[in-house]
């Protein structure tokens, strides 16, 4: 197959490391070129962080703090929230940095005042969501009185893939 786009045979040639001058001549190489398509890049990376975290009454609890130096990309999210019929004022969520965005909370599961109650959320994302480096998902409750429990599940992956 001979390739004419030379955008294309200098990405190749420097995805390959090759330098045509000592490796092989540009016309022997694409001799060697066999194309594929790659429909969605992010489909053929696997998950391999899988964290989760209970928060307690009024707190927060940590359920993973993305990387400093490597990016990591969420793939899906899960909460559950128990609360007693006493609890009042309540809200349990899950917040996060997407990358280039302020604090947000992606699932919040809001208490009905003097009613026992017990809720659970599950998002996906499609495309997997990029986040801030170095920042921190939490589960996080907040409650006037009573008790509550709230737990939270993320699942996603840390890009290895040098660029």
């Amino acid at each position: 197959m001979k390739i004419t786009n030379s955008d294309t045979v200098k990405e190749l040639q420097e995805a390959a490391g090759l330098q045509f001058a000592m490796d092989m001549e540009e016309k022997d190489i694409q001799k060697l070129i066999v194309p594929t398509i790659e429909i969605n890049p992010k489909l053929l990376r696997f998950c391999n962080i899988v964290r989760n975290a209970t928060a307690s009454n009024a707190t927060t609890a940590t359920i993973f703090t993305t990387p400093a130096n490597q990016d990591f990309y969420l793939i899906a999210a899960q909460m559950s929230m128990i609360k007693d019929a006493s609890a009042t004022s309540l809200a349990s969520s899950i917040d996060l940095t997407p990358e280039g965005a302020q604090l947000a909370s992606i699932m919040v599961i809001r208490g009905i005042s003097l009613t026992a109650q017990n809720d659970s959320l599950t998002i996906s994302f499609p495309v997997p969501l990029k986040l801030e480096r170095n920042t921190t998902i939490t589960i996080n409750n907040t409650t006037a009185t009573a008790t509550v429990v709230s737990s939270g599940m993320i699942v996603g992956f840390i890009d290895y893939i040098k660029k």
